[in-house]
């Protein structure tokens, strides 16, 4: 029998803005290939903010929590709760902890709150998200795509 991967999760704060910032060059670097240096900076960071901004808007109720490995920032799992469902709102990992069965590991502790509170849990991925195929395999159901998002839902 596999063990579960060890983590932690907690919650953001302020002198995570680093390893924020270094996330998300990791894991959207590719898009500003080819801009200068001082201009690939300056829009990864207005990216960043928009995009922090609009999730907290969106799911302010939401938890923005960092997992942690060995006292290391590993990547961010980002959920909401409401009367109809859970969401899984954002799922990353830097390079360094993908592999090991952390993002199925918290998956699969939601899919087990799905069987004691009965709402399904909905997640909207960029298919290009390496938790879509973790998703998909834990046996999340396509609902609908809109560009470069997925809807998935888990029941």
């Amino acid at each position: 029998m596999e063990t579960e991967p060890k983590f932690d999760l907690r919650p953001l704060t302020d002198d995570d803005s680093e390893f924020l910032k270094c996330l998300f060059a990791e894991t959207n670097g590719q898009v500003f290939e080819g801009l200068q240096a001082e201009q690939k900076s300056e829009l990864m960071e207005m990216q960043l903010s928009a995009r922090e901004t609009g999730w907290r808007t969106s799911y302010p109720s939401g938890r923005f929590q960092l997992i942690v490995v060995e006292s290391e920032a590993a990547g961010l799992w980002y959920t909401a709760e409401n009367e109809d469902s859970l969401t899984l709102i954002y799922a990353a990992l830097s390079r360094k902890y993908r592999g090991r069965g952390i993002v199925a590991a918290l998956t699969r502790q939601w899919m087990m709150r799905v069987k004691e509170m009965g709402k399904p849990i909905e997640a909207h991925v960029e298919a290009t998200n390496p938790a879509m195929a973790i998703w998909v395999h834990l046996g999340f159901k396509v609902i609908s795509t809109s560009g470069v998002y997925t809807r998935l839902k888990y029941c």
